[in-house]
């Protein structure tokens, strides 16, 4: 959002901006919670909820305060792509 936002403000300096390197596809940040901390229908409540806010108007406008889009289901892959990057990327020892 803030390149397009430059791109704007300053579109002759955008266009001589390059690419020097595409950053790797990391995995999307995760909303976690504990398993069993919540009722089964509880959960399945506030998964709806989160995942459908884009299409309501309050749910529109909370989103923007957070500035998000939206809210996805896990990816079946996503065990994998975190499995991959932390191979690519591992932590440092500390």
């Amino acid at each position: 959002i803030s390149l397009e936002i430059y791109e704007q403000v300053n579109p002759g300096r955008y266009a001589k901006l390059k690419m020097l390197k595409q950053a790797e596809g990391f995995p999307l940040p995760v909303l976690a919670y504990l398993d069993g901390g919540l009722e089964d229908a509880t959960l399945a409540k506030v998964k709806k909820g989160m995942v459908e806010a884009h299409t309501t108007i309050k749910g529109k406008e909370q989103l923007a305060q957070w500035k998000l889009s939206g809210f996805e289901d896990v990816p079946a892959d996503y065990e994998a792509k975190l499995t991959d990057i932390l191979k690519r990327y591992p932590p440092k020892a500390k």
